[in-house]
C-alpha cells in the first residue's frame, strides 16, 4: 500500500464475489454484519472506479478517495 503498488495476488473482483457469498448466508441466518458491509461498499467503489483487478490492498484507493471527497 504504501508503495503503489497494487499488482494483483488477490484481485478485488474476486475478494467481493466472496464477501457477497459471506453476506448473502449470513442475512439468510438473521446476522447483521455492518463492518461487512461498509467494506462491501468500499469494494464497489473501487471496482466502479476501475480498480477490480487490482490486489485487494488498492482498496486504499477508495478510502483515500473518500477522504480528499470530505475535505
Amino acid at each position: 500500500m504504501i508503495r503503489g503498488d497494487f499488482a494483483p495476488q488477490a484481485r478485488i473482483l474476486q475478494h467481493y464475489k466472496d464477501v457477497s457469498i459471506v453476506l448473502k448466508y449470513a442475512d439468510a441466518m438473521g446476522q447483521n454484519m455492518p463492518l461487512t458491509k461498509v467494506h462491501l461498499d468500499i469494494m464497489e467503489a473501487a471496482m466502479a472506479a476501475g480498480d477490480g483487478e487490482l490486489d485487494n490492498s488498492a482498496v486504499i484507493r477508495e478510502i483515500r478517495r473518500r477522504s480528499v471527497a470530505r475535505t
